[in-house]
């Protein structure tokens, strides 16, 4: 769409955007009638004695003109760096006679003439179309949960490190697994219906932004309902969720469902980024949250306050098969076959009450579980911890 024209010795541009405008447009796109593109702006007042005014035009290619759009580039950045090494400068005088147009190596404008260091636009890139689909619209037709992960970055400028959008999709994948599990999940792998049931796989990329589109591994049933419906669920109750019940909700969850909470947040502030996650389902039912990348340091704050360490104590029945009090560490498996391997809590009981134990022993142990994830691989780390023993009766009876 044409916002009007802008005559000039170059011949008439179209001015296609305008980006300023103080009664006049005076940060403006224009174009040639043979299809050049230029960013024009108003640099000074002419000092001749016809005065008028002093405008730059900035040569742009598609790419360039985009990364100016979204602010990847500055106007400023945009001159100093101009793709053909020159720019022009033209002086239009007020009596309507022809303006001076003179080609100019960026180095060679007064300082008067370029733009502020501040001026930075943050604009859609429309260079390819976005999502317009309904998501539940999208998820009935595709009879599977569809959820939209939006990623917003700095300046809208659509460009994220390989390795952060992995970990980002990593992380939301194994919490939304994590939530659904619930903390009797704590440890080990996963059941295999619980993998099945929260699976997703990327279906698209959305164009023109930074948004990944999910689809659930399963399908709905005749009922219309698929079993990865309550896993998202979970996931955007808890995105939703601040303060205490964000808190409630991250105790009920466990140690895994937290740590990999955190470190999405963490990977999240560390790449300067905000989250939008928008689900649809074929029930049909639609919700979409929203964490700029101020409710994520708002988000991190808190957690370090009231959550500064995540840990699980177990409770659990079976045997203990290492014991050493020299070294301080222990290793005990559980009825249930799990494994556990790690050091004395601070609180163990006192020499006395280690004395009795021994490799063998049949007894109840309290174990502190810390989770951790690695920010660079999005792997877990896991401690434990025994903070108590406590012997079976007939085992301690018959020593």
């Amino acid at each position: 769409m044409v916002d009007a024209e802008f005559v000039t010795p170059l011949g008439t541009l179209a001015i296609l955007e305008t980006y300023v405008q103080y009664d006049v447009p005076v940060v403006f796109l224009g174009e040639s009638i043979a299809g050049h593109r230029y960013i024009v702006f108003w640099a000074d007042t002419d000092s001749t004695p016809n005065g008028g005014n002093v405008w730059v035009l900035l040569p742009v290619s598609r790419e360039r003109l985009s990364a100016i759009r979204t602010g990847e580039f500055s106007l400023l950045q945009a001159v100093q760096q101009a793709e053909d090494g020159w720019v022009w400068s033209l002086a239009m005088p007020l009596d309507g006679s022809p303006g001076r147009l003179a080609r100019r190596a960026p180095a060679e404008l007064p300082a008067n003439y370029l733009p502020d260091t501040q001026f930075r636009l943050s604009l859609e890139d429309d260079r390819l179309p976005t999502l317009d689909e309904d998501l539940v619209t999208l998820a009935r037709q595709r009879g599977r949960e569809v959820v939209c992960v939006n990623l917003e970055t700095p300046y809208r400028w659509h460009k994220v490190e390989t390795s952060r959008l992995g970990l980002i999709l990593m992380n939301t994948q194994s919490l939304t697994t994590a939530l659904g599990a619930g903390p009797e999940a704590s440890r080990g792998p996963y059941p295999k219906e619980v993998l099945d049931a929260s699976m997703f796989y990327v279906s698209r990329l959305v164009a023109g932004s930074m948004s990944v589109v999910l689809e659930s591994v399963q399908t709905v049933d005749l009922e219309g309902s698929t079993p990865t419906s309550r896993f998202v669920e979970a996931l955007m109750d808890l995105l939703q969720s601040q303060g205490d019940e964000l808190a409630r909700r991250l105790r009920d969850a466990g140690g895994r469902a937290t740590s990999r909470y955190r470190s999405l947040l963490q990977t999240l502030r560390d790449g300067h980024l905000g989250l939008t996650v928008k689900w649809g389902s074929p029930k049909p039912q639609q919700r979409s949250v929203q964490l700029d990348a101020q409710a994520v340091d708002g988000i991190l704050e808190f957690l370090s306050q009231v959550l500064p360490r995540l840990v699980d104590r177990l409770v659990l029945h079976g045997v203990l098969t290492g014991f050493d009090s020299q070294r301080l560490r222990f290793s005990f498996k559980s009825d249930s076959g799990d494994r556990y391997h790690g050091e004395y809590h601070p609180q163990f009981p006192d020499p006395d009450v280690r004395i009795r134990l021994r490799d063998g022993l049949h007894c109840t142990a309290t174990i502190d579980e810390a989770v951790e994830i690695n920010a660079a691989t999005g792997a877990e780390q896991v401690e434990h911890f025994l903070v108590d023993v406590v012997p079976d009766t007939a085992t301690t009876s018959n020593e």
